[in-house]
Parts: structure tokens; C-alpha cells; sequence
């Protein structure tokens, strides 16, 4: 101890009086210092030894409930001998356990302690088991982790798995696939199913603390589709430019590619026009160039359209629109893309005034509800314009938008089409009004119903099955049982509904003369059952009918004067003389047609804030195709071409009512315009509308240079990928271009190229010859040598043809890529095997599998199909820790 400290302090202190001030101070500031750190070590050591003391008493208590599962305790003290001439102690506070879970028990521990005024307080959690039962093993835990989630049919699926637990006894998975070992983690193929779906694999993992399972769906996907051809138009120049060897080279091209679709096994449907229309119009498809699968109906159509020219001019926006009329005529295959092909030589020169012209139908890109807050949408509404349908009863709106017009900025609007494909739920009967009188004792107030004076008037009630005259009836419950004279009544609410019909199930009594009659009655005059008027009968027979067992089902039409009757009265009576003569009525409906659907659609220039009057069509039960609006209808208002904008039109429908259910399969837009208009801006105007109806345009041009950039802006961007430029070298005007991968150009394709290192080979230019699949050459018109490298090639689709004689092969190529059937799987544009990667990119297609070696890729091979390569099953989780202690924590 320190206690002599104050003395030093003090000796210090006289001194300091004695020498100086200054001294003074210092002496003090050091002996207080001193002082008051001895305390405080003093006191860090008290409690150290306190919380020592109760963390003694926290031990001595977790030794008692190991010795007595049921131990608790309060305020227990626990000697530990002396300290410092002191004595040494702690209490268990208390030690309490909840409610044993699975065999075990967690033990709450208090502990306390003091010494020298050092206070400290400890809680402690434990889990101990219960020494009368056996430790419960935990169950165990798995995973599946096959290579691949979705695959095509019937390959082989390398499944990996994992397993953590003790004592695992079985690994098991279902499907046939039996016992998995070695049961902690391994691998194994398995066949996936033939046909397309969606197929669970579940495995189970069992050990002595239970069983788990563990599952993964498998994703089969259908087998690629057969490649298929495009439905074709073909559309030639018959203008007074053409000459009789032009005509025939014409010929000759549409029979090569109408020969070529013929290789194909399902013939893909041909037409064949001309602008220099045959019969004298601007363009035309006569009869027998209409879209068939009869080639010799169509090779005759090239014939007569080849056979000779005409004095019209050039209409090349006319030759679109007679193409496009056709491609969306009912004998277009549903699924099909459509092509359109033509030929020109020049550039158009008419028409020269005001046109008609239209965007084609456009379906929209997005939807939202009419109302976000209220839920005022259709069920699936995205399916309007996706696969499917959308459907509603409750007549809620929805709102469609993004159609992506393209519309002349200086056009007239002439009309506005909506067309759908749609139908009603009419037909199909629904009961909408049933009683079966309930179950359980007799009653003497039959529940919902008046009857005749009293209510409770034990004459008539509603009765539990006996025997005899009052047995069961086929439904089984309750009876309504009518007595002498009496009758009950009710009223009805056919809102919405049509075409009424009652039914119900009836009996009579063996005492009954053949005087004794039943009635079924309706009124429609008010509410009131005991009104005298009114009362109309439907249907009467005699009691003693059906008095050995329940009649048939009886069904009876309601008059039309009650469809949608919101209040009318039905009422069963009796016409007796005795009073053990009763009427029996069981399982009463009345079932109806629910009304067709209307319905409804408005449209909206201003995003939804005004719309349009509304328009209504009556469905049918079978789906049909119906257009609201038409090409000279404006819906009541005069439209702007920036009304069409994304951001302003919408359409919008609406069940007109509850009850029936509308059910829309698809839904489009169509503006029809006129625009003061050149030749050039009249078949810009017609390819734009083409392509927004889904049409693919290839043009051909023959002839000097005159129109070749221009009958570009009106051929559709190609479908064939850009590809990446290695080198490009230029010899005189001839630049020869190595590609990374097989550019699948053709001979006389227009291309663009750009990004290579030397500008002078960047430009439009037309492939003059492709020597392997990854190389092709062009002209320029400087010439020197020139070694450069990088940039790309983007393909087009308008061709140049420089004569008419290398039409044929020109259309051969074309028809090579709109037809894929017609060529080799390696090199027809599809994923023939479903792998996701096509032609040169799908290592099936190269001799040696490496889809990165452009040297091995043979565009002759007709199986894409390579083995996939089996990756490494991923290493199995580690297991999961094991706490057996929850938490100890001093409260200060």
C-alpha cells in the first residue's frame, strides 16, 4: 500500500515554500499526479479480480448442469477462498433453461461478484443435451450441379453433385438414375429426355439425423427448326428501257431461283410481277404470278411478264406497294418472313403528283395500365402484341403504345386502322344462380325464400332426407317441401345475362289425385311474392307424377323479356286439397349465355391526356380478324404526322362491360396519307412502309451508274453480320480483303467498308470475286500498291449487275440466303444444331472443331452438330461450421 504517499507530498510541499513559487507549483502538480495513478492501478486491479471472481461462478455452473440436466439456481454464493487477508466469493445469480428443442436445453447463466467495491456481472448462454436421450444427428445437405441447364434432347448432360453431413448412408437420385456414388461428391452423364420441356431432377441424401432432397431443373430445348424459305415476290423491269435480251436474261434469273426453292423439301411459296404492269398499269402480279407452291403456274407468270415490254415509265414505289400487297395477302404463310425482290435499271420517273401511301400495319412495342393506381389493365396485355392473348372481364382499359410510325413530316393523314385478332367467351353456359336448400336438421323458415303466410309456418319447410316420399334427392342435402296450398318465392338478379334457362330436380306424393297440380311461376312486375298479379306459369304437372322416386332433371327456358332483368320473382306452388299432399323442389339454377363481348377502342395523339371517341366491336366465339377504323376514316379529328410519334399515339381497349371475357390475340396500327411527292420520295416512301411491315428488300441493279446509290437507300439492311478486316491489299485497282471469320459475301454484292488503316480502300464498293470464304476482292478507282490492315465489312442488299446476263447469279446468291434449306447447313445462315453459334462460328462447321481457325471452315459441310466439351465438375462447398456456445458478454 501507498499510505505514506500523502507524507511525501506534504514534505515536498514545505520545501517548496521554502525555496520558491515556482517550485511550489511543480511539487504539487507531481505528488497529485502520483497520487491519484496509484488509485486507479489500484482499482483496474479490483476489478480484474472481481470479473475473475464471477467468471469462476459462471464456471462452477456450467460444471452443475452438466452433473443435473434440470439444475437451476438463484442468489447461490460460491466461497473461493481469501484474497489480500479478504474473503474471495461470487454468487450465481440464476441459472434458467427454456423449453427443451430436439432433446437439448439453453441455459441462461447470471453471475456476480465483489471485491473491494470492484463490482462485475456476467451472462452466459450454453445448449446442453439431455443425458437421457441420444445426440440428435443433424440431416445432411446436397447439391446438383449438371454442366449445362438447358440442352437439347437426348444428349448426354455431365451431372456434378456434393454432400456434407455424418454417416451418410444413401445418395439417391429419381428419373432412373439410381444410387450416385461416391456419395461426398462425383460425376456422371445423363441422358437428357427426348422431347422438349422443363424436367426436375431430384436427389435425396439420407443419414441417421433424416433425409434431404435437393433438385435442379433441366431445360430440354426443341430440336432446331427445318431451315425454311422466306414466301417470295419477285418483281421485274418489263419498262420500255428494257430490251428482248434483258427480258430473257430476266427470265432466266427468276427460273434459276424459282429451280432453286424447288430442292427444297416443303416448296416455299413464289410471285412474280412487274412495274410496266401487264395490264397497263404502273406495276401489277397478274393471276398466275400470285403466291403458290405450283413452280409451273409461276414459271409460266415469268414468261408472259419476260415475253415483252411495255411504254410506262419507271414506278419503282408502285413496284414496291404490288409486292408488298401480296406478301400480306391471305396467301402468305402465318410465320413465314417475306421477301420482296426487283430489278432495275435506271432510276424511277414517276409519279410526279400527290400519292396515297401508308405506313403498313405496325403492332406496338409496350403497354401499361390505364390507371397504375387502380389495377385498370387486362390480364397478360403484353400478349396483345406477342404470342399469346390478353384477355379481361371485369371491362377494365389498356393502353398501347411505341408503334414506330414513319410518317412524312408534310404528309395528310387519311385514315387510321386498328386491326385485332379476337374473340368472346359467348357461349359458354355459366349458372349464375343456384340453391340446394342446405344440409343438417329440418327447418321450418327456409333460408333466402318467402312463403305463403309464414315464414315459419311448418307446412312448408326446408326438410332433411327420410324415406318414403321424402327421401333423398340427387343432391343429397335439404329439400324444399311445399304443402297444401302453400308456395315459395324469391327474387332473381339476371344482370348481364341472357338466354335463361331454370332447372331443378322435383317430386310428388303417392296420396296426390291427378287434380293436384305443382306450378313453376315468374313476375316480373315488382318484388313483392304475395302480389295477386302478375304471375305468369312455365311449366305445371301432377303431383302424382314422379311419386315412386325424384324426376329427372327438369329444364325450362325462361322468356327473352327477362335477359338482364335486374329484379324479378320465381316461385313454386302447389294446388292441392289435402294436406298430406306436398310438392318437393331440390337443387334450383337458373344458367344463361353471358352476353358476347364488345369490344371497345379509342386512340390518343397527346400520350393519354385526350383520346378519341370510341369505337365498338361485337366478338364472336371463334377467333376472327376485325379492323376498327379505316383507310379514309379519321376518327373524328385531323390528325398531324407528329401526332404518330412515339411519345404522343396511343391505342387503347376496353371490355365495354363485365361478364363476358374479351380475348385479344394480336393488335396493329395502320395510317394511311397522302403527301405531294417526286418519284424518288414516292418509293422511299413505299420501301419504308415495306420494311416496317416486316418485309426484307433485295434490290438489283443493271445498267450505267445512274440510280445504283439510290436503289441502295430502298434495299433493307442486311441480315449477314459485319465482319472483321485483317488485311486489305491493294495491286493496281484490285484491293484483295482477308477477313477474321467467313464474310459470306457473293460476286456483285454491294459493300461497305471502313476502319482500315489506309482511308483511300475505305468506301461503297461492289465484291467483284470471293476466292475463299474469308476473302473477296473489289475495284477501286486510284490504283498502286497499298498493304494495310483492321476496319470491317458491313454487306448490303442491292446488287450491282454489270449486264443483265449476271442476273441468274445474282439471284441464285440471293436466293442462297433467303432460302437456307437451298444450301448447306455450314453455311445457310441458321443454327442448324441449336447451340447457339452458326456456320463459321460454330466449331461444327470446321475440320478440325476450332471455330477460331478460318482456315478449317468448310462451308460445303452439312453438320453443324460437334460434341460439347465436358467441363470440370465444380469442387464441392466446404461443410458448415459447428457453435456449441451462443454468447457470453459482460453488462458493465
Amino acid at each position: 500500500m501507498t499510505s505514506h504517499a500523502p507524507q511525501r507530498g506534504f514534505i515536498a510541499l514545505i520545501s517548496a515554500i521554502i525555496i520558491s513559487t515556482v517550485l511550489l507549483t511543480l511539487a504539487v502538480s507531481i505528488g497529485s499526479n502520483t497520487f491519484f495513478a496509484r488509485f486507479d492501478a489500484l482499482n483496474r486491479e479490483y476489478k480484474r479480480l472481481s470479473l475473475g471472481f464471477a467468471e469462476s461462478c459462471v464456471t462452477t455452473a456450467l460444471g452443475n448442469i452438466s452433473a443435473n440436466y434440470n439444475y437451476s439456481a438463484a442468489n447461490v454464493p460460491v466461497s473461493l477462498g481469501t484474497l489480500y487477508g479478504k474473503p474471495a466469493t461470487c454468487t450465481i445469480a440464476s441459472v434458467s433453461a427454456g423449453t427443451p428443442v430436439g432433446g437439448k436445453k439453453t441455459f441462461t447463466i447470471v453471475a456476480k461478484a465483489n471485491f473491494n467495491n470492484a463490482f462485475s456481472t456476467i451472462t452466459a448462454q450454453a445448449t446442453a443435451q439431455d443425458p437421457s436421450l441420444a445426440p440428435v444427428t443433424p440431416p445432411p445437405t446436397c447439391a446438383l450441379n449438371p454442366t449445362a441447364l438447358s440442352v437439347p434432347g437426348n444428349t448426354n448432360v455431365p451431372f456434378a453433385w456434393s454432400t456434407s453431413g455424418t454417416g451418410i448412408t444413401s445418395f439417391t437420385m429419381d428419373r432412373g438414375v439410381g444410387a450416385l456414388t461416391p456419395v461426398s461428391s462425383g460425376s456422371r452423364n445423363i441422358t437428357a429426355p427426348v422431347s422438349a420441356g422443363t424436367y426436375t431432377y431430384t436427389a435425396t441424401v439420407v443419414n441417421a439425423g433424416g433425409q434431404t432432397t435437393c433438385n435442379v431443373i433441366l431445360t430440354v430445348t426443341p430440336p432446331p427448326p427445318a431451315p425454311a424459305c422466306s414466301d417470295t415476290v419477285m418483281i421485274f423491269d418489263r419498262t420500255g428501257s428494257m430490251s428482248s435480251s434483258d427480258l430473257a436474261n430476266e427470265r432466266n434469273a427468276g427460273n434459276a431461283l424459282t429451280n432453286l426453292y424447288a430442292t427444297v423439301s416443303s416448296l416455299p411459296k413464289i410471285g412474280a410481277g412487274s412495274f410496266g404492269g401487264l395490264n397497263g398499269s404502273a406495276a401489277s402480279i397478274p393471276s398466275n404470278g400470285l403466291l403458290t407452291s405450283s413452280y409451273s403456274t409461276i414459271l409460266s407468270a415469268i414468261s408472259t411478264i419476260t415475253g415483252s415490254n411495255s411504254s410506262v415509265g419507271s414506278n419503282l414505289g408502285e413496284a414496291i406497294n404490288v409486292g408488298v400487297a401480296e406478301l400480306s395477302s391471305a396467301r402468305h404463310t402465318v410465320g413465314k418472313q417475306k421477301v420482296l425482290i426487283f430489278v432495275s435499271d435506271g432510276v424511277p420517273n414517276e409519279p410526279t403528283s400527290a400519292s396515297s401511301a401508308n405506313t403498313g400495319f405496325r403492332a406496338p412495342t409496350s403497354n401499361a395500365a390505364n390507371n397504375a393506381l387502380t389495377g385498370d389493365q387486362w390480364t397478360n396485355p403484353a400478349f396483345a402484341y406477342g404470342v399469346g392473348s390478353t384477355s379481361d372481364s371485369d371491362a377494365h382499359r389498356h393502353r398501347y403504345a411505341d408503334f414506330g410510325f414513319t410518317i412524312p413530316t408534310n404528309a395528310t393523314i387519311r385514315g387510321i386502322e386498328l386491326a385485332t385478332n379476337a374473340q368472346t367467351s359467348s357461349g359458354v353456359p355459366v349458372t349464375f344462380f343456384s340453391e340446394s336448400f342446405g344440409t343438417g336438421s329440418s327447418i321450418n323458415d327456409i333460408p333466402s325464400w318467402d312463403e305463403e303466410g309464414n315464414d315459419s309456418d311448418s307446412a312448408t319447410l326446408a326438410l332433411a332426407p327420410g324415406s318414403g316420399n321424402d327421401s333423398a334427392s340427387p343432391e343429397g342435402g335439404r329439400f324444399a317441401r311445399i304443402g297444401e296450398d302453400e308456395w315459395i318465392c324469391r327474387n332473381v338478379n339476371a344482370t348481364g345475362f341472357s338466354s335463361l334457362a331454370l332447372s331443378f330436380f322435383w317430386r310428388g306424393d303417392s296420396d296426390a289425385e291427378s287434380s293436384d297440380t305443382m306450378y313453376v311461376e315468374y313476375n316480373s312486375n315488382g318484388s313483392d311474392c304475395n302480389a295477386f298479379f302478375g304471375w305468369n306459369t312455365i311449366a305445371s304437372d301432377s303431383l302424382n307424377d314422379f311419386t315412386s322416386s325424384w324426376s329427372p332433371r327438369q329444364t325450362i327456358a325462361l322468356p327473352s323479356s327477362l335477359n338482364n332483368d335486374s329484379s324479378f320473382l320465381i316461385r313454386f306452388r302447389v294446388n292441392s286439397n289435402n294436406s298430406n299432399e306436398n310438392l318437393r323442389v331440390d337443387d334450383v339454377r337458373i344458367a344463361t349465355t353471358p352476353p358476347s363481348c364488345n369490344l371497345g377502342a379509342d386512340l390518343s395523339w397527346n400520350a393519354g391526356t385526350s383520346w378519341t371517341s370510341e369505337k365498338i366491336q361485337t366478338l364472336t366465339a371463334t377467333p376472327a380478324d376485325y379492323t376498327l377504323g379505316g383507310a379514309s376514316d379519321t376518327w373524328g379529328r385531323t390528325w398531324s404526322a407528329a401526332d404518330f410519334s412515339n411519345g404522343n399515339f396511343r391505342a387503347r381497349i376496353r371490355a365495354t362491360a363485365s361478364g363476358a371475357t374479351c380475348y385479344v390475340d394480336t393488335l396493329t396500327a395502320r395510317v394511311s396519307y397522302t403527301i405531294p411527292t417526286t418519284p424518288s420520295q414516292y418509293a422511299t416512301n413505299a420501301s419504308q412502309a415495306a420494311k416496317g411491315a416486316g418485309v426484307s428488300i433485295f434490290s438489283i441493279h443493271y445498267g450505267d451508274a445512274s440510280g445504283q446509290a439510290f436503289m441502295g437507300t430502298l434495299a433493307s439492311n442486311s441480315t449477314i453480320p459485319s465482319s472483321s478486316i485483317t488485311t486489305a491489299t491493294r495491286s493496281g485497282t484490285t484491293v484483295t480483303v482477308t477477313t477474321a471469320s467467313a464474310h459470306r459475301l457473293t460476286g456483285n454484292q454491294r459493300v461497305q467498308t471502313s476502319g482500315i488503316s489506309t482511308a483511300a480502300l475505305n468506301g461503297t464498293f461492289t465484291v467483284t470475286s470471293t476466292p475463299t470464304p474469308t476473302t473477296f476482292t473489289y475495284t477501286t478507282s486510284a490504283s498502286g500498291t497499298v498493304n494495310a490492315t483492321g476496319g470491317s465489312v458491313a454487306p448490303t442488299n442491292l446488287f450491282i449487275s454489270p449486264a443483265s446476263s449476271a442476273m441468274t447469279g445474282i439471284f441464285q446468291s440471293i436466293g442462297y440466303q433467303i432460302c437456307p434449306a437451298a444450301a448447306a447447313s455450314c453455311s445457310n445462315g441458321v443454327d442448324d444444331d441449336g447451340d447457339g453459334v452458326k456456320d463459321d462460328a460454330d466449331g461444327g462447321c470446321h475440320t478440325d472443331g476450332n471455330a477460331g481457325n478460318a482456315a478449317s471452315y468448310d462451308p460445303n459441310d452439312t453438320d453443324e452438330w460437334t460434341a460439347p466439351t465436358v467441363p470440370t465438375p465444380p469442387a464441392p462447398p466446404p461443410p458448415p461450421p459447428t457453435i456449441t456456445i451462443g454468447s457470453w458478454v459482460e453488462t458493465p
